[in-house]
């Protein structure tokens, strides 16, 4: 944090939340999380709902971190897919585990 992060609450809220979430992901792996899902079955659900099932349609994962979901997504036919979290380091396990196939992974800088 910055020395005159007191002047702007909204900024030092944002760099308390990243240096939180950039320590989870530092000292726990993406499994020893409580909210960790081996298969994401609920989320699937409601974008096949919401989407009808239409792999051209663009995803925004907001919070997916180190989650599987964009996995699935992908072996699904899904091509427009963004994920993004203010934690770099949960962004990090998703590149490397999906290696080429990674379409967009964006860290939030505010």
């Amino acid at each position: 944090m910055s020395k005159n992060d007191h002047l702007n609450p909204v900024s030092s809220s944002r760099t308390r939340r990243k240096v939180h979430w950039e320590g989870v992901y530092r000292d726990k792996s993406p499994l020893e999380v409580s909210w960790y899902q081996i298969e994401p079955q609920t989320s699937l659900e409601l974008i096949d709902l919401a989407l009808q099932d239409n792999p051209e349609g663009g995803i925004l994962d907001v919070g997916g971190g180190a989650s599987v979901l964009v996995d699935r997504l992908l072996s699904r036919g899904w091509q427009d897919i963004s994920v993004l979290d203010l934690a770099g380091n949960a962004l990090a396990y998703t590149k490397e585990r999906l290696g080429a196939e990674v379409i967009r992974a964006t860290q939030d800088h505010h």
